[in-house]
């Protein structure tokens, strides 16, 4: 019987470790299984909350970055200056309009200022009179397309003669008192600031963005090359979904491509260009798991399961702070971005019964001390605005770079009690010294709630036209609507 039983575990005793073993890996290679695929949905999770996040972004700071253009150009359409000067127009004149044209160009910085008179069809340009347009030139076809078309105003993307830069062109229509077309009148944008942050939210996304118009042709990417030349409705896997992407316009869509490659597409359209945002993100997924896994000792394997698990969950942490502190905050000054803002002022907000007021801040002469100082100057004015208005900020007043050299604010509290703060804290500003031997200044506007039905974007809008008023009295300059 001893020998027998001998016989039997000299015979049976590699199935206990074989079975442990055998029980150890199913055990690991089910938990494996399951943490794979709950990694890999939460990955691709992540992957299109980035990519949403990007797209919207991108189509606020185009909306943020082209208003102005848009309404300077729509001004223009409106200046009761121009339509008299058309009416008058001769050699003897020309000077005036191309002086006007000068002014805006120097207002804003703007690579061209222009205005096309229907009457003698001659192109102003705010360096003289540029050319006289005739259909046969390939380069005024634009022009004739935009007459037609019977908008108030569109954006183009063309080469701008004059410069020789590719240039976003906002177009707007002068008419007289009778609706009849008298002139077209507009501004030109370089396009290369949009191509800037287009191409900092790929390199810091890992994705591709680009901006496309109806028929599908690329207007804007951080590859000039692609501009104007590609049509992504061609290609594949766009092609699949033309339709899909031409006839969502509200909001976010979110596509979940398998025609080539694991991938995001995003888009988005944007009402002021009628263009539309595209936004294609790849699936990270992990896709040499298993392989890597399985050879390593089983120790190992539970250690690698552990720190896989903390670093994808750090990883997915740090994205989420980074992208809220990206949404949230204005990187060089430390205050909120406009996002921000909207975000703190909606709750500060909710009290109706209190006295709002609304308040934009303009550093005066601020494109001129970058171009005589520099930007690392100019960044260094903006700095030090930032740090008087956040000496200011408390549960009343919240305080944002609104973008460029603005910054606007939101206070809770009377008039007087405003009027103090803002001079306070233009004071102090005027006391800083540089060894530029600059002395800084503002225009601020400031217009207050109308209202329970008023918002912070309306007063916004007129605290922005008070600011305006303001740099019309020469700056340094307070002005209440």
């Amino acid at each position: 019987m001893d020998a027998f039983f001998w016989r039997w575990n000299v015979k049976n005793y590699w199935k206990i470790p074989v079975l442990i073993s055998l029980i150890l890996v199913f055990s690991v290679g089910i938990t494996s299984i399951i943490i794979f695929f709950s990694f890999n949905d939460l990955v691709k999770d992540n992957t299109k909350k980035i990519a949403e996040l990007s797209t919207t972004n991108i189509f606020s700071d185009i909306n943020f970055e082209l208003t102005k253009p848009i309404y300077v150009s729509k001004t223009m359409a409106s200046d009761s200056f121009i339509k008299e000067w058309l009416a008058n127009e001769s050699p003897a004149n020309h000077s005036q309009i191309i002086e006007y044209l000068m002014g805006i160009q120097q207002e804003y910085g703007y690579l061209s200022t222009f205005l096309i008179s229907t009457e003698s069809l001659h192109y102003y340009h705010y360096t003289g009179l540029h050319k006289t347009i005739t259909p046969d030139d390939a380069h005024d076809v634009w022009y004739y397309d935009f007459v037609a078309s019977g908008l108030d105003y569109e954006a183009d993307v063309d080469i701008d003669e004059a410069s020789g830069m590719l240039t976003l062109f906002i177009n707007a229509r002068m008419e007289d008192a009778s609706d009849n077309l008298i002139a077209v009148v507009g501004v030109g944008v370089e396009m290369g600031y949009i191509q800037d942050f287009l191409s900092r939210f790929e390199v810091f996304y890992e994705l591709e963005a680009f901006l496309i118009n109806a028929e599908g042709l690329v207007q804007s990417h951080s590859n000039t090359n692609q501009i104007l030349s590609r049509n992504i409705f061609n290609e594949v896997p766009y092609g699949f979904y033309e339709s899909l992407i031409l006839t969502n316009r509200t909001g976010v869509q979110v596509i979940e491509d398998h025609q080539s490659t694991d991938q995001y597409i995003i888009t988005r359209y944007v009402p002021v260009l009628n263009w539309f945002i595209v936004v294609r993100k790849q699936i990270n997924a992990f896709e040499n798991f298993f392989e890597d896994y399985f050879w390593i000792s089983l120790v190992n394997l539970f250690v690698m399961v552990g720190v896989v698990s903390m670093s994808v969950i750090g990883l997915i942490q740090s994205h989420q702070r980074t992208m809220i502190e990206l949404a949230l905050t204005d990187s060089l000054t430390g205050l909120y971005n406009r996002r921000g803002f909207n975000h703190a002022s909606s709750r500060l907000l909710r009290d109706k019964s209190k006295e709002f007021h609304a308040i934009i801040f303009d550093i005066d002469a601020f494109k001129e001390i970058n171009d005589v100082y520099g930007h690392n100057f100019g960044d260094q004015i903006l700095v030090m605005v930032a740090k008087h208005l956040k000496q200011r900020k408390n549960a009343s007043f919240l305080v944002c770079r609104y973008g460029g050299d603005e910054f606007a604010g939101l206070f809770q509290g009377t008039k007087d009690d405003l009027r103090g703060i803002i001079e306070s804290i233009r004071s102090d500003i005027r006391n800083e010294t540089f060894t530029e031997g600059r002395a800084i200044s503002m225009s601020v506007g400031v217009a207050s709630m109308q209202g329970i039905t008023d918002s912070l974007e309306a007063m916004l809008k007129r605290a922005d036209v008070s600011m305006y008023k303001s740099k019309l009295q020469g700056g340094d300059f307070v002005f209440e609507e």
